[in-house]
């Protein structure tokens, strides 16, 4: 080989080692090492109530993210910002971050695989976000403020609804007896009761024999489950069930046929729903918070009143439903369908509505304040008299700024390209 050879292939490797050296990883070629993409449940196991440390696969940015429970995150990055925000798992198996400061305040979704070296997270173009290790488990959440978090909306007539159910409380509470015995107690009061989440608060009335003292406490045995709760626990199956006002707090429905079920007043916060069928049931006034509705099918159902703050509602039918006076503040709504749905005076601060049907939807006075329809469909919707200052309308279809106001969708920032839209 000459020199001149020699020189052309020393110049070769120059120019493209180092490129080759610091390409960034494909999902393909991931799967190709052996990594094995994270499901629903499994990104659930990995971050839910975890502190994670997400870096950029080159380094150039990190950030701690602290993964509530409830739903929502705080996060800090290696530049000294910080946010709070939102994270959810889809039917996709993807973990979707939104943050209240970084990345224009959209969604934005990622595949979780893991591989020998850790796990990773991967675009859904294929190409390597960061990296993500599981730093330390974090503390239940302190109580929420502001609006939207148990304070009154302007002009809302249902304010009073409670905010978030903290997530570190316990199922089972036991409830002090003001005329109980300050020392030992005395077994024949009746006035405390066992509160199980499960159940009605009521007790029945063998609650004094069964009775037992703890000191200042009084604690009875629970209550018997009534037929239709008896039924619904056990085959997932209560059509046309009276459940008005019962406790099913975090409870597991997951595909529950619940169909013109009475619901009203019940507390469901918490509770796992998904793909359940609750079409034509009444849920006036019920507390749905923090609550699993992905595809669940509301069509037609009366959710007048009631509470579904921080709830995710992805992919879920409500064409048709009364949702007058409804809270939904932080709540997900992405690609719901909600034709010809009343929202009259609802409170939709921070929702996320991305791409959600919502030709014909009854919006008088509702509080928009905040909530993004991006690439929503707004056609036919009435919206005369509701507060949509800095709401975002980016592309949204049928959709006219009302007279005085901004364009919001004008307004959005380009997207940031940089670490998982931190800046």
């Amino acid at each position: 080989m000459n020199r001149k050879n020699i020189l052309y292939l020393g110049l070769a490797l120059f120019l493209f080692l180092p490129g080759c050296s610091s390409t960034m990883l494909q999902v393909k070629d991931a799967s190709e090492q052996g990594a094995q993409q994270l499901s629903y449940d499994d990104i659930h196991t990995l971050v839910s109530g975890k502190r994670v440390h997400i870096a950029h696969w080159d380094k150039s940015i990190e950030a701690d993210v602290s993964f509530y429970n409830s739903g929502k995150l705080a996060a800090d990055n290696s530049a000294g910002q910080k946010t709070e925000g939102k994270w959810q798992v889809t039917k996709d198996n993807t973990l979707c971050l939104r943050y209240d400061q970084w990345a224009n305040r959209e969604m934005q979704c990622y595949s979780l695989y893991k591989m020998d070296d850790g796990f990773k997270m991967f675009r859904s173009d294929g190409g390597l976000e960061s990296t993500l290790a599981v730093t330390s488990d974090i503390a239940p959440e302190s109580a929420d403020s502001g609006v939207g978090l148990g304070q009154a909306m302007p002009g809302s007539t249902s304010a009073d609804t409670p905010a978030m159910p903290d997530a570190g409380a316990p199922r089972t509470q036991i409830i002090p007896d003001p005329n109980a015995a300050s020392s030992k107690g005395d077994a024949s009061k009746k006035d405390s009761w066992w509160k199980f989440n499960w159940f009605a608060d009521d007790t029945g009335e063998n609650e004094q024999e069964s009775a037992e003292t703890a000191g200042d406490y009084v604690i009875a045995p629970p209550p018997p489950l009534s037929r239709e709760m008896t039924h619904l626990l056990d085959e997932k199956e209560c059509v046309k069930c009276d459940l008005a006002s019962q406790n099913l707090q975090n409870a597991s429905l997951k595909k529950a046929d619940l169909e013109e079920a009475n619901l009203s007043g019940a507390n469901l916060s918490g509770a796992f729903l998904r793909g359940a069928n609750l079409k034509s049931a009444t849920l006036a006034k019920a507390n749905l918070s923090g609550a699993n509705l992905e595809g669940a099918d509301l069509s037609g159902a009366d959710l007048s009143g009631a509470n579904l703050e921080g709830a995710n509602l992805e992919d879920a039918l409500l064409e048709g439903a009364a949702l007058k006076e409804s809270r939904l503040v932080d709540a997900i709504l992405v690609k719901a369908v909600m034709k010809n749905a009343s929202l009259e005076q609802a409170n939709l601060h921070w929702a996320i509505l991305s791409a959600a049907a919502l030709s014909g939807a009854n919006m008088k006075g509702s509080y928009l304040v905040k909530a993004s329809f991006y690439k929503a469909d707004l056609t036919g919707a009435d919206l005369s008299g509701a507060v949509t200052q800095r709401a975002n309308f980016d592309q949204a279809l049928g959709y006219a700024s009302q007279s005085g106001e901004p364009d919001s969708g004008k307004k959005e920032e380009k997207k940031d390209k940089s670490f998982f839209g931190l800046f």
